[in-house]
């Protein structure tokens, strides 16, 4: 090889090296259950994961946050992706909710807008899978622009803060899928790979290991993930209590 190429290689090695000492990756594994019990709580297991996503993310960020979800669309020819925005109307009153205290007549409204926001999440992941996402459409008329030319939607800051994706998703389960993933794609947000199994959860977390001056958040989000799957599973069973008893 000439000596460019090797000079070319070893910046390679440089970059590569300090891409991977700026990441941080954190592997949480949840036990306390999985689509098993989900589907009990008829409940999406795919839209009850992201949920508790949202609620990790109230939680972490004190507000809902963009979030993307990876959708097949490849019931089309060359079809790829479309985007599933995990973040709606319904999500956020759930996530608002389940941050309240209440008292234990009450956990049923919280499984009633955990049901609603997981429903709307499953429609929202239809559309998508019939390429009527609104994320595609745009990126086409975004590229549709000819040099020099601008629109006013793609110059909003509230367009751009819709696709400000700090929690990136998507979600993979296979028997012999133990982790997988990749990094954030906004300097601030995290990227969550994570597989829905009977008995288990299992999230792939990573992002960078300082945001503004700050810790990495891997390890505390997997904490956050965790604890937001407890409350909701205490919730949904409390909510099947409650009905048994009302029908006695």
């Amino acid at each position: 090889m000439s000596a460019a190429t090797l000079q070319a290689i070893a910046s390679a090695e440089r970059t590569f090296d300090a891409t991977v000492a700026g990441h941080d990756v954190h592997v949480e594994s949840f036990f306390g259950y999985g689509n098993h019990a989900i589907k009990s709580f008829q409940c999406s297991p795919d839209a009850f994961v992201q949920m508790a996503i949202q609620l990790a993310g109230r939680k972490h960020w004190g507000k809902s946050v963009a979030t993307y979800e990876a959708s097949q669309v490849r019931v089309f020819l060359h079809g790829r992706t479309e985007t599933t925005r995990s973040c709606s109307s319904a999500s956020h009153a759930f996530a608002n909710m389940m941050v309240q205290t209440s008292p234990v007549d009450q956990l049923s409204v919280k499984a009633g807008l955990c049901r609603d926001a997981c429903n709307a999440h499953v429609k929202y992941m239809k559309i998508a899978a019939q390429s009527k996402g609104v994320d595609r459409h745009l990126l086409g008329l975004r590229l549709c622009l000819q040099p020099g030319e601008s629109a006013a939607l793609f110059d909003d800051p509230v367009f751009a803060l819709s696709k400000y994706w700090q929690i990136s998703t998507s979600h993979l389960t296979h028997d012999l899928f133990d982790g997988w993933g990749w990094g954030e794609v906004v300097p601030d947000g995290v990227g969550i790979a994570y597989s829905i199994k009977k008995n288990s959860v299992h999230f792939n977390i990573a992002c960078r290991k300082a945001i503004d001056g700050q810790p990495s958040v891997a390890r505390s989000f997997g904490h956050l993930l965790e604890e937001s799957l407890l409350e909701m599973r205490h919730v949904m069973e409390t909510d099947q209590a409650l009905k048994l008893t009302a029908k006695l």
